[in-house]
């Protein structure tokens, strides 16, 4: 097995759409950098690519022209790339969302910076092991919606709401966890998570950050040492969020929350990675399916 690992950086320029709330703020500051995370494992036979994109969502066609251009750069089949979004709150508005506008100069250049993270990883290829583990997360997430007493659906109903009788949704508590290390210095290269929470943020909105994915990525970068790949890709997290409505949060910094239950899904990770058991072995196989998903009548 080789493994390479590389990222680049998708921050928008000041004055960009960010898209996530309800009307369209214009950046004014960054509060961390954005960044197109990028995996490649090559078993000798099969070459993948895994790539996690600080952004609310990528769009298909944006999705198309990253994998050809990182096809034709690097030989990577298009079909063996997988480009997932993060679902970040404060990145550029990716197309019309919620009354925010497409930000066009961006989106039309990010396929090509996509790309560039791919092409990146390949260059680094080098002998690699990896290990896998399955990890179980329950104190972070949570269903927002909840049945009422009139008997209706309501989503956040507030905290202590004494008219919301049970929530109505799942969570996912699955943490997996895949982690690729040098073959002979035993050096992180990369470490792919994910987990299934709608976002965490902070304030201002009007500030670009990757929100509690990025600084899941520095906390367990920095336990793990060098200059590791660390991407907390995202799950079925539709109406899963952190809002706990039987507890007001005591965290009340800007971003001091986010920051806190980025640390607490990390050392949940960081525990995994000291159990783990690596081989150097395994044959890699890509399955892909595309979905037809009516939209729900509001």
């Amino acid at each position: 097995m080789r493994a390479g690992a590389a990222q680049t950086n998708i921050t928008p320029l000041v004055g960009t759409s960010l898209a996530g709330y309800f009307h369209d703020r214009k950046m004014v500051d960054v509060r961390d950098e954005l960044h197109s995370k990028a995996i490649v494992l090559d078993d000798g036979e099969t070459r993948v690519a895994l790539v996690v994109c600080d952004i609310i969502a990528v769009p298909g066609d944006t999705v198309a022209e990253a994998r050809a251009l990182a096809a034709s750069a690097c030989g990577i089949p298009a079909e063996n790339i997988l480009i997932a979004a993060t679902h970040t709150h404060t990145a550029a508005s990716p197309a019309g969302l919620l009354g925010t506008p497409r930000a066009d100069e961006y989106m039309d250049a990010l396929p090509a910076k996509i790309a560039d993270s791919i092409v990146r990883a390949v260059a680094r290829l080098q002998p690699a092991k990896w290990g896998a583990a399955l990890g179980h997360e329950e104190r972070l997430s949570f269903n927002r919606r909840f049945r009422m007493r009139d008997g209706s659906v309501q989503m956040n109903p507030g905290f202590n709401n004494a008219d919301a009788i049970e929530c109505v949704g799942p969570i996912d508590p699955d943490v997996p966890v895949l982690h690729v290390v040098n073959v002979e210095t035993g050096a992180t290269i990369a470490l792919l998570a994910n987990f299934a929470l709608h976002y965490v943020g902070g304030s201002p909105g009007d500030v670009a950050s990757a929100d509690y994915f990025g600084m899941f990525g520095r906390e367990v970068a920095k336990w793990l040492g060098g200059d590791p790949v660390v991407a907390l890709a995202n799950g079925f997290c539709g109406d899963i969020n952190n809002v706990d409505v039987t507890r007001r949060p005591t965290r009340t910094g800007p971003w001091e929350h986010a920051e806190h239950v980025a640390r607490l899904l990390a050392m949940n990770v960081l525990a995994l990675v000291e159990q783990m058991d690596y081989s150097e072995d395994g044959k890699l196989r890509v399955a892909r399916e595309t979905l037809s998903i009516p939209l729900r009548p509001i």
